[in-house]
C-alpha cells in the first residue's frame, strides 16, 4: 500500500542519513519499481541534511570541501579489522588498492543489476554485500549486511536440496564469522586468511548469482 511504501521511505531517508552505505539500494528501488519509498527517502536524506547545514554552516563547508579532500586521500596501511576489499587489495600488494576497489564495485553493481533485476531478494541482497566490502574500510560488525544473502541462499537450499550450495555456504559462514582472540597477532600473514570475512562473503556473493 501506499502508505507502506512512504513509512519504507523514511525508515530508508534516516538510515541513508547515519550511514551512506544505504544508498546503493538506490538501483534496487528503481528495478523493484518503489519508486515512492524512493522519492520519500531522498527528500527526507536532503531536508535532513540542509537543517543541519542550515544550524551548523561548518557541515556545509566540510561536505563542500573537506569531504572532497579527503576522499582523495590515500587509504594507508590497514589493519585486521579491516575486511574490505580495499584492505585485501592493499595486502596483496595493489599499488592503487582504492582506484582498484572502485573499479571492482562500479563492475559488481552493473554484475548484479544486471542478472538479478527480476529476482528481488537475490538484487536486493547482493546490493548490500557490494555495499559492505566497497567502502573504504569495513570492520568485521559491517558483515551484518550480508544477512539477507544467507536467508535467500538457506532458502535455495531448502527448496534445491544440494549438498555441494549447502557445503560452500557452510563455508561461507564459517569465514564470516571467524574472529581471532588476539587481533594484533593473527595466526598467519596469509592475505587471504587475514581477509577471512570477505572471502566468505565472495563465496557468498557468487553463490547467489549462480
Amino acid at each position: 500500500s501506499k502508505k507502506k511504501e512512504v513509512m519504507a521511505g523514511i525508515f530508508w531517508g534516516f538510515s541513508i542519513v547515519i550511514k551512506l552505505s544505504p544508498l546503493v539500494l538506490i538501483a534496487y528501488l528503481i528495478f523493484t519499481k518503489r519508486y515512492i519509498t524512493l522519492i520519500w527517502g531522498l527528500i527526507l536524506f536532503a531536508l535532513t541534511n540542509l537543517i543541519v547545514m542550515l544550524m551548523y554552516p561548518l557541515t556545509f563547508e566540510f561536505f563542500s570541501k573537506r569531504l572532497l579532500a579527503l576522499t582523495g586521500l590515500p587509504a594507508g596501511n590497514t589493519t585486521l579489522y579491516d575486511q574490505s576489499l580495499r584492505a585485501f587489495l592493499f595486502r596483496i600488494g595493489i599499488s592503487n588498492p582504492e582506484t582498484s576497489q572502485l573499479i571492482i564495485s562500479v563492475m559488481l553493481l552493473i554484475l548484479v543489476c544486471t542478472l538479478t533485476r527480476h529476482k528481488p531478494l537475490k538484487l536486493f541482497s547482493l546490493l548490500l554485500i557490494v555495499a559492505a566490502i566497497g567502502t573504504s574500510y569495513t570492520w568485521q560488525h559491517h558483515f551484518v549486511y550480508v544477512f539477507p544473502a544467507f536467508i535467500a541462499a538457506s532458502i535455495r537450499i531448502y527448496r534445491q536440496k544440494s549438498l555441494p550450495y549447502f557445503l560452500l555456504t557452510l563455508v561461507s559462514a564459517v569465514l564470516v564469522g571467524m574472529h581471532f582472540p588476539d587481533i594484533a597477532n593473527p595466526p598467519a600473514a596469509n592475505p587471504f586468511l587475514v581477509s577471512h570475512t570477505l572471502l566468505g562473503t565472495t563465496i557468498l556473493f557468487g553463490l547467489l548469482l549462480i
